[in-house]
């Protein structure tokens, strides 16, 4: 796949993807907005056609390149599990 998209709701499948190196595109009323920052794009929830211009913005395979190296590293950097341990250790010791 080229591009990883959520039409409805967000799941933890999104990380393993952008983990992966894919750009994602969710919908606008998900939660955790940070997420899709920098590596990907949000359309408006039920409205086709912004899905559509949304899908259209990713047509360029150096945007996806990019936003996918962006995201893998955003992964690496926020949300590993190496990361986490050491942020819940800091929380700990604070």
């Amino acid at each position: 796949s080229d591009i990883g998209v959520w039409p409805n709701e967000e799941s933890l499948s999104m990380l393993d993807a952008v983990s992966s190196g894919l750009p994602i595109i969710v919908n606008n009323m998900i939660g955790e907005k940070e997420r899709v920052l920098g590596n990907g794009y949000m359309y408006i929830k039920n409205d086709l056609n912004s899905l559509k211009e949304t899908l259209l913005k990713l047509l360029d395979r150096k945007k996806r390149q990019s936003f996918g190296l962006i995201g893998r590293k955003k992964m690496i950097n926020t949300y590993s599990w190496d990361k986490i341990i050491h942020n819940r250790i800091n929380d700990y010791k604070s």
